[in-house]
């Protein structure tokens, strides 16, 4: 009995052994099953405020976010970092329903979130909370939207988180690099470029969070979604009573767009005592999401520097092993211009020879572009993994709303998902000499020159960079002598109290005498 059993199992086991592929090539996958498609239902109110909704009852939640046009691109000069504090103290300095502390109670113990955050070019709030609690839960996002306290106790403490930011900025080299090369390709003067310092976070007034609300906050200048577990019609007479009649109409903001790139070159910041050296190069993009050479731009970020099987990743990392994570890409943003980025960290005696390896890399696919395989490959895992952006309703209609805000297609994703697939060899050969110059180049570098393998002087003229925080020496120093006021404060404070302690002993001495004697 067992042998028969043996020579079955043997006999399965080798139908099995034949019906596998030998080659993972030959592997035939079923084409691939693009979500459902929904349709959000468009609303216009009184005060010009574009709304998108969308029912679902699948889950008992309700969320949504509303995108006014604004960012730090719109900070007044000598008050950098406006945008951000307004984000950082809108939510959290209460409104005329409830103050901070209680809205932090509130939302904690109903398992829902009220947030608000900023960008270069917008200021998003959003809130989700559980069907039962939306009622109450939208009334503190339109009192946060229309009626923010912005409570000075709030205000200085978020202050203080930022400055306490801006003091660590140079803690990371990477982080150093990045910045040095993101203000040099839109220039310093840019308002992309606008950097909050000490002092102007100090000069920032609970006024002009208000009159920054005042200015941006109106129906015209944005866009919202709400999607989730509740009745259309209900939602639409809610919004009519209660965000049509408290926002302001307004209009929509035109926002500053200056940008003037500086001098291309090495722009070097020298940091001893550090072991790698941190490179950023690239340089300003013409290019915006609705480019029609943004696909292409895409796939070629991919093979270039996207990934795993990249040729940075490949060339670099695996057969040189002078960086852990090399990559680059071109990004494209919705409503500016991007840029052409490559970021690399090595040891600092393979400096030069990282940078000629990876301008070689581009060159080579500038000149002979990409094999089928790469390319074949590469379109294959992004469009694959694509699919996930949208894998939900709730993805969806965020993903329409953005695109209603920035004025693109609401069908965007879908001519962009078979712009991709369209994508040819020649395509990205020509993308990359279109948007990259190789002679034109900005190079952030961050290292010890003293160990470097070669002089930066190779790749162009090198400008030293200051990245000296503005005012932190002023600020330590008012510090140390606080401390040393406290400190002599405490020192005399301490001798009062030893000296009240001896008279309080002779005085006690005293009268035990006297008690004694009697």
């Amino acid at each position: 009995m067992r042998k028969i059993s043996l020579i079955i199992i043997f006999a399965l086991f080798s139908i099995y052994s034949f019906s596998i592929v030998k080659n993972y090539k030959e592997i035939k996958y079923p084409p691939l099953k693009v979500p459902e498609k929904v349709t959000p239902e468009k609303i216009e109110l009184n005060n010009g405020l574009t709304v998108l909704i969308l029912e679902d009852h699948e889950l008992p939640v309700v969320s949504g976010e509303i995108m006014f046009h604004a960012g730090s691109v719109c900070d007044p000069d000598g008050k950098e970092g406006l945008s951000e504090l307004f984000s950082n103290v809108l939510r959290t300095g209460g409104n005329s329903l409830m103050n901070g502390d209680e809205m932090d109670e509130f939302l904690e113990g109903t398992a829902s979130s009220i947030e608000a955050s900023s960008d270069d070019t917008s200021i998003s709030v959003s809130f989700d909370c559980l069907k039962e609690n939306f009622p109450k839960v939208f009334d503190l996002f339109v009192a946060t939207l229309t009626s923010p306290e912005f409570e000075q106790q709030k205000i200085e403490i978020a202050k203080a988180q930022m400055k306490a930011m801006i003091v660590r900025r140079n803690d990371d080299p990477k982080a150093i690099a990045r910045r040095v090369f993101s203000r040099r390709i839109y220039g310093l003067t840019s308002p992309f470029s606008k950097q909050a310092e000490l002092a102007t976070v100090s000069a920032i007034t609970r006024e002009d969070l208000i009159a920054y609300r005042e200015k941006y906050f109106c129906g015209k200048n944005a866009v919202m979604y709400i999607y989730g577990d509740f009745n259309a019609k209900e939602v639409k007479k809610l919004l009519k009573d209660k965000l049509a009649k408290s926002l302001k109409t307004g209009e929509k903001a035109q926002l500053p767009s200056k940008i003037k790139p500086e001098k291309s070159g090495i722009y070097f910041v020298q940091r001893e005592g550090v072991t790698q050296s941190n490179i950023v190069f690239g340089n300003l993009v013409k290019m915006k999401k609705d480019n029609p050479d943004y696909p292409a731009a895409v796939i070629f970020s991919r093979i270039l520097g996207g990934g795993f099987s990249s040729r940075f990743m490949k060339t670099i990392r695996r057969d040189m092993g002078l960086s852990y994570s090399p990559h680059a890409y071109i990004y494209a943003p919705y409503n500016y211009y991007g840029f052409f980025m490559g970021a690399i960290n090595t040891r600092l005696n393979a400096t030069g020879k990282v940078i000629e390896t990876a301008l070689s890399i581009i060159k080579d696919i500038q000149e002979n572009g990409v094999t089928e395989e790469e390319l074949k490959q590469v379109k294959d895992e992004f469009l694959n993994s694509y699919v996930f952006q949208f894998d939900s309703k709730e993805k969806q209609i965020a993903k329409v709303a953005y695109y209603t805000f920035y004025g693109y297609p609401v069908d965007f994703n879908e001519r962009f998902f078979n712009a991709v697939k369209k994508v040819t060899n020649e395509d990205i050969k020509r993308v990359a000499n279109k948007y990259i110059d190789l002679n034109n180049l900005t190079i952030a570098v961050v290292g010890d020159s003293s160990k470097f393998d070669m002089p930066l002087t190779k790749f162009g003229k090198v400008y030293p960079v200051d990245v000296t925080i503005p005012g932190l020496k002023e600020m330590q120093m008012k510090r140390m002598q606080m401390m040393k006021m406290m400190k002599e404060k405490m020192k005399k404070k301490g001798e009062k109290v030893k000296k009240h302690k001896v008279l309080k002993k002779k005085k006690m001495e005293k009268i035990k005498q006297k008690t004694s004697s009697k």
